[in-house]
């Protein structure tokens, strides 16, 4: 239960992000273009959207292992090989998501002091999208790797 929601968190994440930029696109070219009067505050705004959908897009690939990855010497070793060489990457990737989230709060907490020029909005609000976005993909990760089914790249190697 708790995994589709998550999943559903981040796609309704995205869809709304990408709308929204869409959105502010379009019509910030329109103004600029047409109307020849520019919005000042759609770079902020922008910056803030494509920011959010990147990590959460990140999140979304890892649900189904859609990360870009090159497993030709994975792929030719023998299944118990290649459960090793899993168990040591989700370690390493475990404990590098950590120390990236850890440092990355550290970087919102200080950022809430900077304020972007225009809407006076906290840089908080832009790094929070890093720690979100990483704990999804490893949540997703975990959850994928301890789940009965394992499957690399589409082949069952349990």
């Amino acid at each position: 239960m708790f995994m589709k929601v998550l999943k559903y968190f981040f796609n309704i994440l995205s869809l709304l992000t990408l709308s929204v930029l869409v959105m502010v696109t379009v019509s910030s070219v329109f103004m600029r273009y047409v109307v020849q009067k520019p919005f000042g505050w759609s770079e902020e705004v922008s910056l803030l959207l494509f920011v959010w959908l990147v990590m959460s897009g990140a999140a979304i690939a890892e649900i189904d292992d859609e990360h870009v990855s090159i497993d030709i010497f994975i792929m030719k070793m023998p299944v118990k090989h290649r459960l090793i060489i899993k168990c040591i990457e989700l370690f390493i990737t475990t404990f590098s998501f950590l120390v990236i989230i850890y440092l990355s709060i550290k970087l919102m907490v200080g950022a809430w002091e900077k304020i972007t020029p225009i809407l006076y909005v906290p840089y908080t609000f832009i790094d929070l999208a890093i720690p979100v976005g990483l704990l999804g993909i490893l949540v997703f990760r975990i959850v994928r790797y301890f789940s009965k089914k394992k499957y690399n790249k589409g082949k069952n190697i349990t």
